[in-house]
């Protein structure tokens, strides 16, 4: 359940219930689930101040959920709203600070993960074009053959 709007702890029960319906999504696999605890992470970060110390892990929740969401549908918007949230995770996270290696190496990671993926779809592309040429070449043969 939802907590009220004025609730003393509102964010901190929005981040359980967004971890819930995350182990719940990896559970059953439910997209809904997923979606919602994206949602939910989005109001979390909206009522945080940028210092506050659960803001951090909102992010990292928000973080995991989006590039599930990418590997899932493909939509590079997830992607240009994951590079935005690295970001300031990093502008929040000090150096020194345990967090800090945790986003650098994930941030890093899921970069050459989004390369590794993008070229596998431009050569699958590729392939495609490939063979529709051939396809095209084949009806022209076929075309020539006298009946």
């Amino acid at each position: 359940m939802v907590p009220p709007d004025g609730y003393f702890d509102r964010p901190q029960r929005l981040i359980n219930l967004s971890t819930t319906l995350w182990r719940r999504y990896e559970g059953r696999g439910e997209l809904s689930d997923l979606d919602r605890s994206l949602d939910i992470n989005k109001q979390v970060l909206q009522l945080l101040q940028c210092r506050h110390p659960d803001r951090l892990s909102s992010l990292r929740i928000l973080n995991v959920a989006l590039w599930k969401l990418y590997e899932i549908r493909g939509d590079l918007s997830y992607l240009r709203e994951l590079i935005g949230l690295k970001k300031e995770a990093l502008q929040f996270i000090p150096d020194g600070h345990p967090e800090r290696l945790y986003w650098i190496s994930d941030s890093k990671s899921r970069h050459v993960e989004t390369l590794e993926s993008l070229g596998d779809k431009a050569l699958e592309a590729q392939k495609y074009e490939e063979a529709i040429a051939q396809y095209n070449r084949t009806i022209i043969v076929l075309r020539s053959i006298p009946s």
